[in-house]
């Protein structure tokens, strides 16, 4: 595996992993830490983590044509 390979799985990876945590926090959890409410804070980890998956996903693509 190349390295340019290895960092877009990195990549994916973590968005993945902020979806999954996004995901925990907005269908499990309630309440407010620091003032935030943890379903908003949920939703926002798995919107970045989609942006950073199509990211990747779009990054590979222009590489590949």
């Amino acid at each position: 595996m190349s390295t340019d390979k290895s960092a877009e799985a990195s990549w994916v990876g973590t968005g993945f992993a902020l979806i999954a945590v996004g995901a925990v926090l907005a269908f499990t959890f309630t309440g407010e830490v620091l003032g935030l409410d943890v379903d908003v804070i949920g939703w926002f980890l798995m919107t970045v983590g989609v942006i950073v998956v199509a990211a990747a996903a779009t990054r590979r693509l222009r590489r590949s044509n």
